[in-house]
């Protein structure tokens, strides 16, 4: 399946109160979704440290 941004509401939940962007997806046969991070040069430590915080909040 493609990969979900914009029209899964749980991106735009993150988007709106967190200003964090990462796809949400679906995975295949088991009717939950995962998000979808990766590790980069650009981003920092404390940027995967806030992510966990809002999921945390979150779910």
């Amino acid at each position: 399946g493609a990969m979900s941004l914009e029209g899964d509401p749980f991106h735009n939940f993150l988007l709106d109160e967190y200003s964090i962007q990462v796809p949400v997806m679906p995975w295949r046969h088991h009717g939950v979704r995962y998000i979808r991070i990766s590790a980069q040069l650009y981003n920092h430590v404390d940027e995967y440290r806030y992510l966990a915080e809002a999921l945390s909040e979150s779910l």
